[in-house]
């Protein structure tokens, strides 16, 4: 697992035959509002490791925090040649259903961009400012409208990526990859669908693929969270984050009746001269692209997570097994609920023959035999399932790794990552085989709260094995198949 220096996902697996490496396989690259700093000393390492040849690249989905690092060095990847890649089935252009769920995701995308870059024109203009300046705490309901529009540019800036040049039609993966001549057409491309059993994979002998998302519903794509199994926010949101609903409401009038908070969070307004002065300034008829809606505003936000959420279930999602030993690495990407729900299908099952006999999976059998797991979405309470996932994973020889890192992060993810009661079930699963990606001394103060319960020593045994990678480049570590 490698360390960007930010939070975002970039793995290199290396399979052995004896002491000699067969088979390079990479899955993502990428780190919030990375750049070439994050990523030189990463393909330096990665291309020296693997002696300039990968032998299976996956891209688990497009947002940037997984990509952005094939954009940000691109000349660095001349040195590595790259056989087969692997989409999900998301991306396959020849996929009449992948092709309405991407023009309905460019759409929303647009939308989003077009919603960001006139708040962004706003907060330039000092508007919420100047609206706000005469009322009662207005700078305190300023600064919460400002710490919004920066949450909503980051969630947006999840989707930079793959925007074309001219900010309109969306690339996909492959085309970004084809356009940077990090593939070729020596290059085998090929797209993964649910309940595909793969086998020896370019000469991995004795290493079988089991694919399990993202599913093919459309209803499941967008589902974001089921009875059950929703692990509880670390924190709650605060006041700070809700203050932007109240000052879309100031005015003059009625404004209290269309705050959809209770009245704690609503600062009366007085009207006086000067902010009729502003009124007229401002909300003048040639000024009325400067208006903003409070239910528009409202659904800015709501439309970025309904957007990265439904994304993150696009995630290809693979369990990877040791044939002889029948253990797994499980990566899921950034899985939300709808992928996890899916992979429990009934008609959802893996089948491969063992000792000349057909055997047929399902997915209580990938649970049971992962040793390594990379935790979902960084740690987040949506990232990982709860009775439809975690609770079943209980191998004794269990490791997990998580893509978290503090040094860069969007703001709004703080509130969510990590989530203590994921983290602390993993540490006490693991027995201290928790690895972050990033410095762990504020991942675990954050994992430490009133509401979990943590075995001291599974507690000291992650310390000590975060200890070994500070100022590493990356976290190693060996299951023997």
């Amino acid at each position: 697992m490698y360390r960007p220096g930010g939070t975002g996902d970039c793995f290199l697996l290396q399979f052995k035959k004896g002491n000699q490496v067969s088979f390079n396989l990479m899955i993502d690259c990428g780190c919030i509002t990375g750049g070439k700093q994050n990523f030189e000393p990463i393909l330096d390492d990665l291309t020296a490791k693997t002696k300039g040849k990968i032998d299976l690249l996956v891209l688990t989905h497009e947002h940037a925090d997984h990509i952005n690092g094939f954009t940000s060095v691109a000349e660095k990847f001349v040195n590595l040649t790259i056989a087969k890649v692997w989409f999900a089935w998301t991306e396959n252009k020849d996929d009449p259903e992948a092709n309405n769920y991407r023009e309905y995701h460019t759409e929303q995308k647009m939308a989003l961009a077009q919603a960001t870059a006139k708040l962004n024109k706003l907060e330039r203009d000092h508007y919420f400012h100047k609206l706000l300046e005469l009322e009662n705490q207005g700078a305190e309901l300023a600064d919460g409208i400002h710490h919004f529009i920066e949450s909503l540019n980051g969630l947006n800036g999840l989707n930079e990526a793959t925007m074309a040049a001219n900010g309109t039609t969306p690339e996909t993966m492959e085309d970004i990859l084809r356009r940077l001549k990090i593939i070729d057409n020596n290059t085998v491309v090929e797209y993964r669908y649910p309940g595909q059993t793969l086998e020896d994979v370019l000469g991995a002998e004795g290493i079988r693929f089991f694919i399990l998302g993202p599913p093919k519903s459309l209803d499941l794509l967008s589902k974001e969270e089921g009875k059950n199994e929703g692990y509880e926010k670390r924190e709650n949101k605060s006041t700070t984050n809700l203050a932007f609903i109240e000052a879309l409401s100031v005015s003059e009038d009625n404004a209290q009746d269309q705050i959809p908070f209770e009245s704690d969070f609503f600062f009366a307004a007085t009207p006086t001269e000067a902010f009729v002065e502003f009124k007229e300034k401002y909300h003048a008829e040639e000024q009325a692209w400067r208006k903003i809606d409070h239910d528009w505003l409202f659904g800015g936000a709501e439309l970025a997570l309904r957007l990265e959420q439904s994304i993150n279930n696009t995630s290809l999602v693979m369990a990877i097994q040791f044939k002889d030993s029948e253990k797994i690495l499980l990566f899921p990407g950034d899985a939300e609920y709808g992928n996890w729900l899916s992979w429990h299908d009934p008609q959802l099952n893996w089948s491969f023959v063992k000792n000349n006999v057909l055997q047929t999976v399902k997915v209580d059998y990938i649970f049971k035999n992962t040793v390594l797991y990379k935790v979902g979405h960084h740690l987040s309470q949506n990232g990982t399932g709860k009775e439809i996932g975690l609770e079943q994973i209980k191998h004794p020889e269990l490791a997990a790794m998580v893509t978290l890192d503090f040094k860069k992060i969007l703001p709004g993810w703080l509130n969510t990552m990590p989530n203590d009661f994921i983290g602390a079930e993993l540490i006490n699963k693991t027995k201290g085989k928790l690895f972050f990606s990033g410095a762990y001394e504020p991942i675990l103060k954050n994992i430490q709260t009133p509401r979990v319960s943590i075995n001291a020593n599974h507690l000291k045994e992650t310390v000590k094995n975060n200890k070994k990678f500070v100022g590493k480049i990356a976290v190693e570590y060996s299951v023997k198949g």
